[in-house]
């Protein structure tokens, strides 16, 4: 069980306490073939000074995960079916009280009880693929150091998550991704997402899935180099692109790229 905690004083305007708890896990257990985690993060946060208005507000995210392994049930080799169940609960800072463009923690999504992610891995050889609903965001762009922070600042590049309704927290959608471990410092992968997940109003728990011309669709490519160029230091770096095909209400072609 690893249990953390952490308390921020940001001496400007606006003006906030920050107390951040996560439990990784609380709860695990595996079997043969099966595995179960439950993790939970929780954030308390109060405004003192500036931003919308002063406050207190606590918010949280509890997730049940479950795991299959094809190879441990003596089926095939390199597969795994994956099930990650969310409930966020809880106010909402940036909107309440802060005001933030980005978002002042990468947790805050109101209160939903829903199906995170659902898919399907399988490894073959220097190759795989991942079918399902996916969070696009933990195979692309992301980046190892962005989670020892709680701004959702650090985590995808607003460049994409604010111009495009991408398949990132909070919600997710269907797509396939492909990897290919070029060498052993080289990963080239590549994915097709549903260009429009559908909002919570209209998706509640997220089982409403829709493929279709009006959604369009999102494509993105990303080239990771993993190397020690300064000394001692290991460093990764990346190079991709993304493009996003939908119409809009009024069925004129938009393109996002």
């Amino acid at each position: 069980m690893f249990v953390c905690m952490r308390i921020l004083f940001r001496p400007f305007i606006p003006s906030f306490f920050f107390l951040f708890i996560c439990v990784h896990p609380l709860s695990s257990q595996t079997s043969n073939h099966f595995a179960y985690q439950f993790l939970y993060t929780g954030d308390l946060l109060y405004n003192a000074l500036g931003g919308i208005k002063s406050g207190v507000n606590y918010l949280g995210i509890a997730n049940i995960n479950i795991a299959f392994d094809t190879q441990k049930a003596k089926m095939w080799q390199g597969g795994t079916f994956f099930v990650n169940l969310a409930n966020m609960h809880g106010s909402e800072p940036s909107k309440n009280l802060i005001g933030d463009f980005q978002g002042i923690t990468n947790i805050e999504a109101g209160n939903h009880t829903m199906l995170y992610e659902l898919w399907y891995y399988q490894k073959i050889s220097t190759y795989s693929i991942t079918v399902g609903l996916q969070d696009m965001n933990v195979a692309f762009m992301s980046n190892d150091i962005a989670g020892s922070f709680i701004s959702s600042s650090f985590a995808l590049h607003p460049t994409l998550s604010h111009n495009i309704p991408a398949p990132i927290y909070p919600l997710t959608t269907l797509g396939v991704m492909l990897n290919w471990n070029v060498t052993s410092s080289v990963d080239w992968q590549i994915a097709l997402y549903d260009g429009t997940p559908e909002s919570f109003t209209q998706n509640s728990y997220n089982l409403k899935w829709s493929l279709n011309k009006k959604n369009g669709w999102l494509f993105i490519s990303e080239l990771e180099k993993t190397e020690n160029l300064l000394q001692d230091l290991s460093g990764s770096y990346k190079v991709g692109f993304y493009f996003r095909q939908s119409e809009t209400p009024e069925l004129s072609v938009q393109n996002d790229y």
